[in-house]
């Protein structure tokens, strides 16, 4: 069946000549049906009355420049780039099931320059794919995801992502790879996210700050646009070859480093908490806006204000001793509106309350809220973390984040 297919695609470009000169030229209808392979080592145009569909496997050795149709029909096609020189993606729309990139060209080997959608899996072997200086739009659109993005594949410009599913963005600067995850979107959404190499305060002051914020990068930024504001789970990357040694020193020492935003209706920075996860070297908070995003260093003595205390342990089996999460405010007039998020290990919300310890409203093992599993079902045991908002100081917002372990037996 496969050597018939191959011999139907041989009669097809017969019947619809392709001209194999310096460049491949298709000015009909070529169709890549399933279990097929079709290459090009030369430049790839794609004709104004021409038309492209890839249900099987082609590889592009040069330049693809579509001017017409480049889509698929099945979801079984993929489009390899690969290659040993800058290849460039430019002209009209291209539409892509799986895309693979193998390019061994240095810093950027693929420049793209027109729009695209990945419809199911991008896989980052090996070159860079920019797309900072073009503006063009790689989009993800639902269920879409990235492989394996590294140092030396992944995206140097903006990546769109289309849908509610948790995502890691493959971007990155140059030759460094940064990703930014985001968890946990509870409506249809499209983010953007970029990463930028650069001084945030070339743009954005980091003298001016809230007083709990010691010293924000001075190396790297995220750029995050969420266009239906939502609350979201936001993790951002940190890496020996780019972020500052102030700040990694602290992490490996188990001190508090946050994400801030740039507020800019204060004209400030802003600390959001965070949770740093050593094994994923990433360090995460809620967001729910668009906003400039960083990792900043927290000044140690001042980092509980109201010294609130949460106990680590829920036991809710009514024997009087944790039978519920326990938060410790001995100043309520310092510490107002406690509001409590707790996620599973997957980042699922299963609870969720704006008046933590008011009227009954504590977690004791059960689900609660807006959530993604049942609401008022009994928990597994596992740790899970809590994020714990605040307001002190009559309109100051501290959050505060951590493990908590459920034993629900």
């Amino acid at each position: 069946m496969k050597y018939a297919t191959q011999i139907l695609l041989i009669l097809w470009v017969f019947l619809h000549p392709i001209f194999l000169t310096a460049q491949t030229v298709n000015t009909g209808m070529l169709y890549v049906s399933e279990q097929t392979t079709f290459s090009t080592v030369s430049d790839f145009s794609n004709e104004p009355s021409a038309s492209f569909y890839n249900d099987g496997r082609s590889n592009f050795y040069g330049d693809i420049y579509n001017q017409s149709k480049f889509d698929f029909y099945q979801n079984t096609g993929t489009i390899r780039l690969v290659g040993n020189k800058l290849q460039r993606l430019k002209g009209d729309f291209l539409a892509i099931n799986n895309l693979y990139l193998d390019n061994i060209t240095p810093e950027i080997a693929f420049s793209l320059e027109a729009e695209m959608n990945i419809y199911n899996q991008a896989y980052f072997q090996l070159g860079v794919l920019e797309n900072r200086e073009s503006e063009a739009q790689i989009n993800f659109l639902n269920e879409a995801i990235a492989r394996n993005a590294s140092h030396s594949s992944h995206v140097d410009g903006t990546v769109f992502k289309f849908g509610k599913e948790d995502f890691i963005f493959p971007i990155g600067h140059k030759s460094y790879y940064r990703p930014a995850s985001l968890r946990q979107l509870p409506i249809e959404n499209i983010v953007e996210s970029t990463y930028f190499f650069e001084d945030a305060g070339d743009l954005y002051d980091r003298q001016k700050k809230e007083g709990l914020i010691n010293r924000i990068s001075h190396t790297e930024y995220w750029e995050v646009k969420i266009y239906n504001p939502a609350e979201a789970v936001l993790s951002l990357s940190y890496d020996n070859s780019t972020t500052p040694s102030y700040i990694l020193n602290h992490i490996n020492q188990g001190e508090a480093v946050h994400i801030v935003r740039w507020n800019e209706r204060l004209n400030a920075w802003v600390d959001l908490g965070g949770m740093v996860d050593i094994d994923a070297k990433t360090v995460s908070t809620t967001i729910d806006k668009a906003g400039i995003y960083t990792l900043a260093l927290m000044k140690f003595n001042e980092i509980n204000p109201c010294d609130i205390v949460v106990y680590n342990a829920v036991t809710p089996n009514q024997d009087g001793f944790n039978d519920y999460l326990k938060i410790i405010n001995d100043n309520p007039g310092c510490a107002k509106n406690l509001k409590v998020q707790i996620f599973n290990r997957w980042g699922v919300k299963v609870f969720e309350t704006d008046t933590y310890g008011l009227a009954g409203h504590v977690f004791d093992g059960y689900s609660t809220g807006r959530l993604t599993v049942r609401e008022g079902s009994k928990l597994p045991s596992g740790t899970y973390f809590y994020v714990l908002e605040y307001q002190y100081n009559e309109n100051q917002i501290h959050k505060k984040m951590g493990y908590i372990h459920l034993s629900s037996t």
